[in-house]
């Protein structure tokens, strides 16, 4: 059984989202994010333009916890993403997150 996943701004707003993430997600979802919960979807979700914020919409219950188990993310630029809570056992990570950190 596939699962909808559809969040409007105002859900957001009603769950007292910042206002930054509010404003980012307005402007990349001008008509509200529906999809199907697919590992495609939610790799497309952590690795988009909202992904710091989906830690804070999983903890919130406006999104299903994320599961990419066993998905393959070599080569996608996490650098940013929240993923509290996300089920990555046996996820390849190859080349996931091209960053360095600055030294302070």
């Amino acid at each position: 059984m596939a699962i909808t996943v559809k969040v409007e701004l105002r859900d957001l707003i009603a769950a007292h989202a910042c206002q930054e993430g509010a404003d980012l997600f307005a402007a990349t979802y001008p008509d509200g994010y529906k999809t199907t919960w697919t590992p495609e979807a939610q790799k497309a979700l952590i690795t988009g333009p909202c992904r710091k914020f989906v830690g804070w919409a999983v903890r919130g219950n406006i999104l299903p916890q994320i599961n990419l188990a066993g998905a393959n993310l070599a080569g996608a630029n996490l650098a940013g993403a929240n993923l509290t809570r996300a089920n990555l056992y046996g996820a390849d990570l190859t080349r996931a997150i091209d960053y360095v950190a600055p030294i302070a």
